[in-house]
C-alpha cells in the first residue's frame, strides 16, 4: 500500500503472479486500456498457444520464419532512413555538447 502524494489517500495494489495481473484493493480503479499492436505501430507478441505450437512443428515455425523475414525486408528502408536520420542528429557528440553549453551560458 502507499499514499498518493495529490490527494493523501491510501492506495492499496495486490499482485496476482499466475495471471499476470494485479488487483487494486482500496483507493482506486484500475484503468483498462484496449490497443491492438497494429494501432501502437508495434510487434505483436505470440501467445502461449503460438509459442507452443513455434517450439513443436517445425513446418509452422519455417513459414512463420518466412513471414518474419518478408516483414523485415519490408521495414529495412525506413529502419535505415530512421538510422541515417539519428547519425546526422547524433554524429558529432563534442560538436553538440560544445554548442549547447555555449548556449545555455
Amino acid at each position: 500500500s502507499m499514499i498518493t502524494p495529490c490527494c493523501a489517500n491510501k492506495l492499496e495494489i495486490h499482485t496476482d503472479p499466475k495471471a499476470c495481473e494485479y488487483i487494486v484493493v482500496t483507493g482506486g480503479r484500475r484503468k483498462v486500456e484496449e490497443y491492438s499492436a497494429e494501432d501502437a505501430e508495434t510487434m505483436e507478441l505470440p501467445d502461449r498457444a503460438e509459442q507452443e505450437e513455434l517450439r513443436n512443428d517445425p513446418m509452422y515455425r519455417l513459414a512463420h520464419g518466412l513471414e518474419d523475414q518478408q516483414k523485415a525486408a519490408a521495414t529495412k528502408p525506413a529502419i535505415e532512413r530512421l538510422l541515417d536520420m539519428q547519425e546526422e542528429r547524433t554524429g558529432n557528440d563534442y560538436a553538440l555538447n560544445k554548442a549547447l553549453r555555449r548556449q545555455l551560458r
